[in-house]
């Protein structure tokens, strides 16, 4: 619902479409948007319309892309893509429901390192493209160290 906030507040007939493998966290959230949006309320105000759809992002069962060829201008993922059976099918299905130009943000757990997606996207930022900034900017979040500092920690140096 933090998303359909946001959404209302910001895109004019813009809605949020979420989806899970898991129809027990689908009631929970339909739930928690029952709650927050009253019938009659048009949607509560200021929250974008929400729908929820089961679906797997890997498995030809569960298409919950087709509805929505080139539709979506943002994507998230929260804490899901390092659990899929087959990322790359899970990223060419959320690519294939974004606009061209849209945007993709996941969130996983493991540090940088053991991301080899996105250390190849750093590599091909830095190396192949030039912008060695752009690089920084995008491993930012995944930069830290013990004490919480994210200056002079894992960006620096990864690629080159």
């Amino acid at each position: 619902m933090l998303l359909a906030s946001h959404v209302g507040d910001k895109v004019s007939g813009g809605r949020v479409v979420g989806v899970d493998v898991s129809r027990g966290m689908l009631k929970v959230a339909q739930a928690k948007a029952n709650d927050l949006v009253k019938p009659g309320d048009d949607d509560g105000p200021g929250y974008a319309p929400v729908q929820f759809h089961f679906g797997d992002a890997c498995a030809e069962d569960t298409p919950w892309h087709e509805p929505f060829p080139h539709h979506f201008d943002r994507a998230y993922c929260h804490q899901g893509l390092q659990f899929m059976a087959d990322p790359i099918e899970a990223l060419t299905r959320v690519r294939s429901a974004l606009i061209p130009g849209g945007q993709f943000t996941c969130a996983v757990w493991a540090p940088v390192e053991h991301q080899p997606l996105f250390l190849a996207v750093h590599r091909a930022l830095a190396l192949d493209i030039g912008r060695p900034e752009w690089g920084e900017l995008m491993l930012a979040p995944f930069a830290w160290n013990s004490k919480g500092d994210t200056r002079g920690t894992h960006a620096e140096g990864v690629g080159r």
